[in-house]
C-alpha cells in the first residue's frame, strides 16, 4: 500500500477507538518512532574488540532453572 493509504486506514481505524485506547496508540506510535532510531544505531556499529576465547573463565556463571525452555522459534528469534 502506499503511503498515503496506510495513513488514512490508521486515522479511520483511530478515529473508532475510545480516548484511552487513542492515548495507548499515541504511546505505542512513539516507541516505534524510537525504534528506528535505534535499528539505524544497530546498523552501523562502533567496530567491536575481539576478546579471547575464554575470556571470562572463572568469572562468571550461569545457572539455568530445572524447567527452562525454548522453543525452536525463540531460539532462532522467529
Amino acid at each position: 500500500m502506499e503511503a498515503l493509504a496506510l495513513k488514512n486506514e490508521a486515522v479511520n481505524l483511530i478515529e473508532k477507538l475510545p480516548v484511552n485506547k487513542i492515548r495507548y496508540v499515541i504511546q505505542f506510535t512513539q516507541f516505534i518512532s524510537q525504534q528506528n532510531f535505534f535499528e539505524e544505531e544497530q546498523s552501523n556499529p562502533a567496530p567491536s574488540k575481539h576478546l579471547p576465547l575464554g575470556f571470562l573463565k572463572g568469572k562468571a556463571k550461569v545457572h539455568f532453572a530445572d524447567n527452562w525452555e525454548i522453543s525452536p522459534e525463540e531460539l532462532l528469534g522467529l
